[in-house]
């Protein structure tokens, strides 16, 4: 009886954990109550047939350990399917670590491959795995490298000691010949229970070349700062110096190895110098940027020189290491102080001078845009007036006064260099002779004038109206200078060649302008009249100075413009109530044939042409009124724009409409060159005219290659808008 209770027992621990192994392919909640069910029923059964006499208590426990025994057999097994699975995942996840990771691995047992990784096979041409298998490692190793590799492998599988950053070269067999090198760590591993060598190679060519470059660049810094003439030291944080080349070592008049070794080699050299050093080395420190300074010094041999000294701070995180410094020998630059002193003093005027031409040309710029308003709205209302009216007087002295503010303009223009040159081949001698009696009957009656005017001059090109101008106002400058007790005035004119720089060879002591190499011609006028201290002398071509009375202040500023415009220079010497002379140089004429303006040949408009649409550009917008105004009374109708970016806009907007563009030379944004351009990149013959106050040859200069119908320069009134529209 007992063994039929133990198989009953048996049979429904087992149909119990046959149902809950297999819940997740069947109903669990209905099979496993009918299978209860049908359990029920047999054990019904069979408990009808079995006696009480069975110990229920031993059996129970006896099933109690049965059920736990299967128990844990079914999470072993659960366990061990969970272990696979996560083998599986990990084995996935290694070989696509292994076919990604941009380093070498190779496995090969006695020099024969068994695997290499993708990043190998893309190394040596992009072969397939099935393609090297089985092939000796040594087809893709540099041929040097075949005895080591091998040599390194036998020896560790045989002892199993691994071998670290190895270099080694791969190479592609077939075709070019690309080498790779590599930095391989090897060692043993088994396989099926025999040993292959596993090799892990990183690709370090990028980084030996880099180092090779980088070592390349370190012996030519060294042959550069060893052999350069400047020179050149580094001090460390603590002043001491860590590198000299040989031209510093000779500068200072110390040896090269002695500097080095010192522990202090501002003992080595004069104890002012060393001081002068020590606080210039402090003050870069301190200010932690490049600080500049001039040093003297004094070799053993008793020489001596100055030198530009430049010394740079170095820092690395914010934390001072020290210093470099550079010296650069200029003795033969400042070989005396006076004449250092001179080149800074003339520096200093140049540059005075130029800024207030500058100044005087934008002034005049802008004021030439008034000019045009006030003369164009005169000129609109005159024609609409009768001549014989008060009103139509009233205009025209408008008009007249206009245009004489306009020819101040003009000469601020000239002074500035800006204003306009008609240039043509001048005999400097036979221009003077020209004029002699109008400057004759402009003297006083107690001055008269020397002529010495050389003959068969060589030609320079000119501008007849200023240089008649800049003669006239020479003469008149030295006609006021002897108003009180009269005089001669000393004319001459000569030839003369000019060395680069050599201001001594024309006798100057005071020279605007830069000497270039060449042959001049001269005019030289002086006085006897009452000469000029040095204030007077360094202001002289200031504009709006002036030493008289009533004047503008204009003459000599207008004079320098004109002579700098010419590509010449003006000297003056004078010494209080001892006279003045001023000599003019002129550079010869290189062809000596008359020079023809680029662009004065101005396209003329057609007929057809006379009546269209304009686009006006301007960024005087009281000037855009008065031109649109102007040139509807002409019978054109008119589109406006401020600067050169909106004219563009307007012009792709109506460019079918528009047949001619006025444009302004300066505006903010984009000017008129930039603009111009533009424009006729969308319509290559389009008509373009350029107004401005500058010189019609500076408008051409800088608008060389660009097709211009037309130059209209400021201020213009009705009729010289008339004349260039038609």
């Amino acid at each position: 009886m007992i063994n039929i209770w133990l198989k009953l027992s048996l049979f429904r621990s087992l149909t119990f954990l046959w149902a809950t192994l297999t819940m997740p392919y069947i109903s669990r909640a209905n099979d496993l109550d009918k299978q209860v069910q049908i359990l029920d029923e047999v054990n019904d059964g069979l408990s009808q047939n079995i006696g009480d006499s069975v110990d229920s208590f031993a059996l129970i426990i006896l099933l109690l350990v049965i059920i736990l025994l299967l128990y844990q057999l079914w999470q072993l097994h659960a366990k061990l399917q969970h272990s696979q699975h996560m083998l599986a995942e990990s084995e996935q996840r290694f070989w696509q670590v292994l076919k990604h990771i941009p380093i070498g691995v190779a496995i090969y047992k006695q020099g024969i491959i068994q695997y290499l990784n993708p990043f190998t096979l893309r190394l040596i041409g992009n072969k397939g795995l099935d393609d090297v298998v089985g092939r000796p490692i040594t087809d893709f190793l540099h041929p040097e490298d075949h005895e080591s590799v091998l040599t390194q492998a036998e020896d560790v599988t045989q002892t199993g000691e691994s071998v670290w950053g190895v270099p080694v070269r791969y190479i592609t067999p077939e075709g070019r010949r690309k080498q790779h090198e590599m930095l391989a760590n090897r060692t043993r591993l088994m396989v099926d229970g025999e040993p292959v060598t596993l090799t892990i190679a990183l690709d370090v060519t990028k980084q030996n070349q880099m180092i090779r470059d980088i070592r390349q660049q370190h012996r030519m810094l060294d042959v550069i700062l060893s052999s350069s003439p400047v020179g050149i030291w580094m001090r460390d944080k603590d002043g001491r110096l860590q590198f000299v080349n040989d031209a510093y070592a000779e500068m200072i008049g110390v040896d090269k190895k002695a500097l080095l070794e010192a522990a202090d080699d501002y003992t080595l050299v004069d104890s002012e110098e060393a001081n002068a050093r020590k606080a210039s080395d402090e003050i870069c420190r301190s200010s932690g940027s490049t600080y500049r300074s001039s040093e003297f010094y004094a070799a053993a041999d008793g020489t001596s020189m100055v030198c530009e000294v430049i010394k740079v701070p170095l820092f690395e995180d914010d934390i001072y290491q020290g210093l470099v410094g550079f010296s650069l020998d200029v003795t033969k630059r400042v070989e005396a102080e006076i004449e250092r002193s001179e080149i800074q003093k003339k520096a200093l005027e140049a540059q005075h001078l130029e800024s207030l031409g500058v100044l005087s040309g934008g002034i005049a710029h802008d004021f030439n845009n008034l000019l045009a308003v006030i003369l164009g709205n005169a000129s609109l209302i005159s024609k609409s007036l009768p001549q014989d009216s008060k009103e139509f007087i009233f205009m025209q002295r408008i008009e007249e006064t206009s245009k004489k503010a306009a020819s101040l303009c003009k000469q601020m223009l000239t002074y500035a260099g800006k204003g306009t040159l008609n240039m043509e081949p001048l005999e400097l001698s036979e221009l003077v002779h020209d004029m002699s009696v109008l400057l004759e009957v402009s003297l006083l009656k107690n001055v008269s004038v020397d002529y010495n005017l050389q003959a068969n001059l060589p030609c320079f090109d000119g501008d007849i109206a200023q240089i008649q101008q800049l003669v006239m106002n020479m003469i008149t400058n030295a006609n006021e200078a002897m108003r009180e007790h009269g005089g001669r005035i000393g004319l001459h004119t000569y030839s003369i060649d000019l060395a680069a720089g050599d201001v001594q060879a024309a006798g100057i002591s005071q020279c605007v302008g830069e000497v270039k190499s060449g042959t001049y011609v001269c005019l030289e006028v002086s006085d006897e009249g009452c000469g000029m201290d040095q204030e007077t002398q360094q202001r002289i071509f200031e504009p709006f100075f002036t030493t008289k009375f009533t004047g503008r202040g204009l003459g000599m500023s207008s004079m320098l413009g004109t002579v700098q415009g010419h590509g010449g220079l003006i000297t003056l010497e004078s010494e209080l109530n001892r006279g003045t002379t001023f000599r003019v140089f002129f550079p010869i004429s290189q062809s000596g044939k008359e020079q023809r303006i680029e662009g004065e040949d101005i396209a003329q408009m057609s007929h057809a042409e006379k009546r269209g649409k304009v686009l006006v550009v301007d960024d005087e917008l009281i000037l855009l009124d008065t031109v649109q105004a102007m040139l509807e009374d002409l019978g054109y109708e008119t589109f406006l724009a401020e600067n050169g970016k909106q004219a563009l806009d307007i012009y792709q907007a109506k460019k079918d409409e528009i047949h001619i563009v006025l444009l302004d030379m300066t505006m903010p944004e984009m000017d008129g060159k930039a603009c111009a351009i533009e424009l006729l990149k969308i319509t290559p013959d389009l008509k373009i005219i350029i107004t401005s106050g500058y010189a019609q040859e500076d408008i051409y200069k800088q608008f060389k290659g660009i097709s211009l119908a037309g130059v209209v320069q400021k201020p213009y009134d009705f009729q010289r808008l008339q004349e260039v529209m038609f």
